[in-house]
């Protein structure tokens, strides 16, 4: 891979996750700073810092490619804001006092937000007009991960006893019944595919991720890259033929879906990997690096 631009904020704030268009990469770091720049000359373009700073958040995080910011305060309620003119888009209530949210997730048109409640279910609210169009109950207690797959047909859910689950976005059931949970795994984290036929489950104690075809719950390749479990540090190409896995010791691993295969590897710096992610044409890789920086690779 070969660095096309790199960008680092003045205050030296860390990463925790990026995403891109064709042409601007948004950052979200520590400090509730949200910081857009150009692609390729790493130029800021904007700026957005959350109201009251993280200390008042429990969990932080941007839509892709990035127009929205959404947090879940430490009170309980969720808030979302339009990045580019901080004004307050959507605001999410708890129905009571014992209830608490856990996780959030973006629809990939981010046009929706999908919210996981300790009410044992995951809620689906519209963005604009603030209503919520949709609700999934029954397997789904203290959902603490969530994750749509690339067309938003549909929704990985992980549990608190480690149990994935998927379901179909539009009709609410799931798409296949049961669980992706295999004996010993402690799985932090399931990315869907661009389609939602493939999942890759990462194995929070091991580092290894492993590589499903949703429909029948099959395994068909491991991959053993050391994950760091930031959370964001496995992504799909756009064709769904590579995924892109980010380690611990800072090198990016790219495999084919197909084979399982290690295509190549790359060490983009000597600290952990925090997050990567793929442009829309799939030649450019942004990865949030352990050392503060953003960089985006071309893929050689």
């Amino acid at each position: 891979m070969e660095a096309i631009s790199s960008f680092k904020p003045p205050d030296g704030s860390y990463p925790i996750c990026s995403h891109m268009d064709d042409k601007v990469v948004t950052s979200l770091y520590k400090n509730g700073l949200v910081c857009k720049f150009d692609a390729e000359t790493g130029k800021l373009i904007s700026e957005f810092l959350f109201p009251s700073r993280r200390r008042w958040y429990s969990y932080t995080g941007i839509s892709k490619p990035g127009q929205y910011a959404v947090a879940i305060e430490y009170k309980g309620d969720v808030c979302v804001w339009d990045i580019s003119t901080g004004e307050t888009k959507l605001r999410i209530l708890k129905e009571t006092k014992e209830e608490r949210f856990c996780s959030v997730c973006f629809s990939p048109d981010e046009t929706k937000l999908a919210v996981s409640s300790s009410l044992s279910c995951v809620l689906v609210y519209d963005i604009s007009s603030g209503k919520m169009t949709k609700r999934y109950r029954g397997s789904c207690s203290d959902a603490m991960w969530i994750n749509y797959s690339g067309d938003g047909s549909k929704m990985a859910i992980r549990d608190s006893d480690m149990a994935v689950r998927v379901f179909k976005t539009e009709k609410s059931i799931e798409a296949v019944p049961g669980e992706f949970a295999v004996a010993g795994d402690s799985i932090l984290q399931p990315i869907l595919s661009f389609d939602g036929s493939e999942l890759i489950s990462c194995n929070s104690s091991s580092g290894v991720a492993k590589l499903w075809i949703v429909e029948g719950k099959r395994e068909i390749a491991t991959f053993d890259c050391r994950l760091f479990h930031a959370g964001q540090d496995v992504c799909f190409s756009p064709n769904d033929i590579r995924a892109a896995l980010g380690s611990v010791d800072g090198y990016v691993y790219i495999y084919s879906t197909v084979t399982g295969e290690e295509i190549k590897r790359h060490q983009c710096c000597k600290y952990p990997i925090q997050s990567v992610s793929y442009s829309p044409d799939g030649g450019r890789i942004v990865t949030s690096l352990g050392d503060g920086t953003v960089k985006v690779w071309k893929i050689l």
